[in-house]
């Protein structure tokens, strides 16, 4: 695992501007180029590549996109929005910056330039700080520092992905927020992806989303304690039918009491023969 240390942010990373000399613009065919199919963001809105192809058209791409050379390719690094766009457009040329990078400042460099456009949705997020944990042995604390998060920020983000995949793909799809996310966190798991899919499909707020879960785990635990009393009912029965007497159990939240009745002494004596064997 490679060791990791975070911490320069976007523009040290880039030095663009510090390095011309090094670094040569260049007019590059697009067809040379591809995207990195490790990048964090996924999901891309078509309305807003709409909006981003036709500034292209009319003013060009004014950013260049930033490169680096992989075999007989280029793969992008930064500014796959404007590839999109370009594409689209169908462009045969675009500018770009031809740079080299390892494969953690690659990551931290998508990371950064999405976040702080706020282009990935939370579970791209996620999934891209728990890659940096993963494959480069960050930690929390150093990825909180390199992305200007808090760390608690980043431990909120990375619980997201213990949620079930049908909730993932809500939250993927903008179906629901982050603070849908977290309050589903804290319910049973039982009635979890139901309460997902209703608040998605009836495009509840975080604040309807809150009332639906309090009415239902008040249901929840109403047929849980139906539950557990037809359990105690079946224990009570056999016991009864062992004995050949009454039993009755009661019990609290932690702790119970099983009564036994007899009525003689004779009763007593066989009651004590059976518990005895």
């Amino acid at each position: 695992m490679a060791k990791y240390g975070l911490g320069k942010g976007l523009g040290a990373l880039l030095n663009i501007e510090e390095e011309n000399n090094k670094n040569q613009l260049i007019e590059m065919d697009i067809d040379k180029i591809q995207r990195d199919s490790r990048q964090p963001r996924k999901e891309f809105s078509k309305e807003e590549l709409d909006e981003l192809a036709e500034s292209i058209r009319e003013k060009g791409i004014i950013q260049p996109i930033l490169v680096r050379k992989t075999g007989e390719t280029y793969t992008i690094v930064a500014g796959e929005r404007r590839f999109r766009a370009a594409k689209q457009e169908k462009f045969k040329t675009v500018p770009v910056i031809v740079k080299e990078f390892t494969e953690k400042e690659v990551l931290e460099i998508s990371l950064i330039e999405n976040i702080q456009r706020k282009d990935l949705n939370p579970i791209e997020q996620a999934e891209g700080y728990k890659r940096l944990c993963d494959e480069f042995g960050a930690t929390q604390e150093q990825i909180a520092k390199s992305l200007g998060k808090s760390r608690p920020v980043v431990t909120n983000k990375l619980r997201l992905l213990t949620l079930d995949e049908i909730i993932l793909s809500y939250l993927r799809r903008g179906k629901l927020s982050e603070g849908h996310a977290r309050l589903l966190l804290s319910v049973h798991e039982d009635i979890r992806d139901d309460l997902a899919q209703e608040a998605a499909e009836k495009e509840l707020s975080v604040r309807e989303l809150e009332k639906l879960i309090k009415k239902s785990e008040k249901i929840h635990k109403k047929e849980e304690q139906i539950e557990n009393d037809e359990e105690f009912t079946k224990v009570e029965n056999k016991l009864q039918k062992k004995l050949a007497t009454k039993v009755s159990i009661t019990r609290s939240i932690k702790k119970g009491k099983i009564t036994i009745e007899y009525y003689s002494l004779e009763g007593l004596n066989r009651i004590i023969d059976i518990l005895s064997k």
